[in-house]
């Protein structure tokens, strides 16, 4: 079982194609997606269902009664922040380069 917490980032790891048809309104994440988690939910035994500061979908009625919808936490991966401060470093603006007048 994964750690997660309130405030955490996490990846999402796969794509929801498999939802995107169904009876429900819902916003679903996207692979690749960056979210932060909003609430952690224990659902049945050892599933735990995360929501999103990023996505905030309407109550929809689910076999225990309206509620947000929740994602299952196998499809997202912590973040890794340091990976993305070496990206950061290469988006930081260049300085312009100044032609010399002869």
């Amino acid at each position: 079982m994964k750690d997660w917490h309130v405030g955490q980032r996490v990846v999402c790891v796969s794509d929801f194609v498999d939802k995107k048809d169904d009876i429900y309104t819902t916003i679903y994440p996207t692979k690749g997606q960056i979210l932060t988690i909003r609430s952690v939910d224990i659902e049945g035994d050892e599933e735990i269902g995360l929501r999103f500061e990023e996505i905030v979908n309407k109550k929809e009625y689910w076999n225990r009664g309206y509620l947000e919808a929740s994602f299952i936490d196998h499809r997202f991966r912590p973040l890794d922040e340091t990976r993305l401060d070496q990206f950061r470093v290469h988006l930081k603006t260049v300085p312009k380069r100044v032609e010399e007048r002869v």
